[in-house]
């Protein structure tokens, strides 16, 4: 592993703690809505303002790999820039569950969560400990698009802002989101997987286990924001449906009720799998 990414990665960790535990509360201090809340909730609240700032940080930068990096392969590409951004994520992502196991009672860290940011570690340091397949890791980060607006909305719920036009924008925007970073690319994805791994410099470098261990993760994170979509327009869908309105209802009612299926099913559903990803 070079020095660079043990460095970035360091770097990372470090710095996720400062901004959870001094920067984000000493600057959201200044807003009114932040003094109203629990000090429960402003745990949460600083947690996913460093969320937002790493997933729009991690989004870009893959977004950067994704269109302007050419590669001869996709195995052993020499892309320092792809694989610091991959050590960034890894840093934040050992903070947070650090963050987590600290302050599971307060921030409901859940053993899924947990379980989900292991794997995600896991799977990340072996692509920076082998220097391999930092291509489809950057690919995997592109899913953090819609975390800026999961965050949102769960600021906008705790400052009790539902009725609110951006709580319905936000809304669409996670809906919209959702489904371009975490359900259009995949068939994308495994179409470029397929390419790769009967090649033979890929069956050079990558072991079985290895194999076998980073593509199973990969599939199982994809069946999980299938079902998570699904649930998420189908509580849409229940609420927009005709059976439940009248046929007078207004534009604004059409909107509510828009809002309490986004609400009803990333509340229950979406919203606590999905908290850092």
């Amino acid at each position: 592993m070079e020095s660079d990414v043990v460095t970035i990665f360091t770097v990372s960790f470090i710095t996720s703690f400062i901004m959870m535990e001094i920067v984000s509360p000493k600057i959201c201090s200044r807003i009114g809505t932040y003094q109203s809340l629990t000090p429960n909730q402003k745990l949460e609240w600083n947690s996913r303002v460093l969320s937002s700032i790493h997933a729009a940080i991690a989004t870009f930068r893959a977004l950067y790999v994704m269109c302007f990096n050419n590669y001869t392969n996709y195995v052993l590409a020499d892309d320092k820039f792809a694989f610091n951004t991959i050590s960034l994520t890894t840093g934040y992502i050992t903070a947070d569950l650090c963050m987590l196991i600290i302050y599971r009672e307060r921030i409901g860290g859940t053993i899924g969560i947990a379980i989900h940011h292991i794997t995600t570690i896991q799977a990340y340091s072996l692509c920076l400990s082998k220097q391999y397949l930092v291509y489809f890791a950057n690919y995997k980060l592109l899913a953090e698009a819609s975390t800026v607006f999961l965050n949102i909305r769960w600021a906008l719920v705790a400052c009790d802002k539902k009725d609110s036009q951006l709580y319905f924008y936000n809304g669409l925007a996670l809906t919209t989101s959702f489904f371009l970073s975490r359900i259009l690319l995949v068939p994308f994805f495994y179409q470029r997987v397929l390419e790769t791994i009967y090649t033979s410099i890929y069956i050079e470098a990558v072991s079985t286990a290895e194999h076998y261990s980073w593509v199973s993760v990969s599939i199982t994170l994809d069946v999980l924001n299938v079902m998570w979509f699904h649930k998420l327009v189908r509580g849409i869908l229940r609420y927009l449906g005709p059976g439940q309105k009248k046929k007078k209802e207004t534009i604004g009612h059409c909107k509510r009720n828009m809002v309490d299926g986004i609400n009803k099913c990333t509340d229950t559903e979406v919203l606590p799998s999905v908290r850092h990803r």
